[in-house]
């Protein structure tokens, strides 16, 4: 088992994973609660439903202790270009496709095309179509 690192860090700072049915009008007392600003999707109105799979394998990837340990440090790899079709190949947002907006060595931004969200991956999680 590798070592926990000594600061821990939430995967996603800000994000609740909640499971309700969209069909049930009960579910906006959710908004009630302290701290939720929105939910995530083109519409407040209808929140969009997160995969089963993506959320099983965000959790496939913690240790007993519910900590995702960083991944093992890899070759050096080249900038995405911005404007570039990628597919996240692993993660939470795993097969998911956007355009980058901008990248680094080391992070990418990309605008998921079915979400509509921006996010933020680590480079080796991207490849371009």
């Amino acid at each position: 088992m590798p070592p926990t690192p000594a600061h821990l860090s939430p995967v996603l700072p800000g994000y609740q994973f909640v499971a309700f049915d969209v069909a049930d009008p009960s579910w906006r007392a959710i908004t009630q609660i302290r701290g939720v600003d929105r939910f995530l999707g083109l519409h407040p109105e209808r929140p969009t439903p997160i995969p089963d799979a993506a959320i099983e394998a965000l959790m496939a990837q913690a240790d007993e202790a519910g900590v995702i340990q960083p991944p093992a440090p890899s070759l050096p790899l080249s900038r995405v270009q911005t404007g570039a079709e990628v597919r996240i190949i692993n993660g939470l947002y795993a097969d998911l496709a956007g355009i980058c907006r901008w990248s680094s060595k080391r992070r990418v931004e990309i605008v998921l095309t079915t979400l509509g969200l921006r996010v933020q991956v680590a480079r080796e999680l991207v490849e371009v179509l």
